[in-house]
């Protein structure tokens, strides 16, 4: 029984941890449509450093820092996203492709998911 409990307490951990993590998300998504890149960028790193692993709040946090001006660390999290998982690249060629990937103008898809 003492096992169990301990699984039980840590999944019961996790699910708290999760819940904050993704209170922070949500609020830098919607921080983001609200034209807040600021605060976006802060409250996806408060996600980041609950979750660092998740896909779906590192992907957040690339558009964060673009729209903080921030290419090259998005580029790099979009890189580690892809390298972590290969799909990522085609559901960003996609975004981009029906012109949802904010970009900088003098920068194409290509060359931010680099070679």
């Amino acid at each position: 029984m003492k096992g169990y409990r301990r699984f039980e307490s840590s999944q019961r951990g996790l699910t708290l941890r999760s819940n904050d993590a993704f209170r922070a998300y949500f609020r830098a998504r919607d921080a983001l449509f609200a034209g807040q890149s600021a605060e976006a960028l802060a409250e996806i790193e408060r996600a980041v450093t609950i979750l660092p692993d998740d896909e779906n709040i590192r992907f957040l946090r690339a558009g964060a820092l673009l729209f903080n001006n921030r290419v090259a660390a998005a580029q790099s999290e979009i890189r580690a996203l892809i390298a972590r998982r290969p799909a990522w690249q085609t559901i960003i060629e996609s975004l981009a492709s029906k012109g949802l990937l904010a970009l900088p103008p003098d920068l194409d898809v290509d060359s931010f998911l680099g070679p």
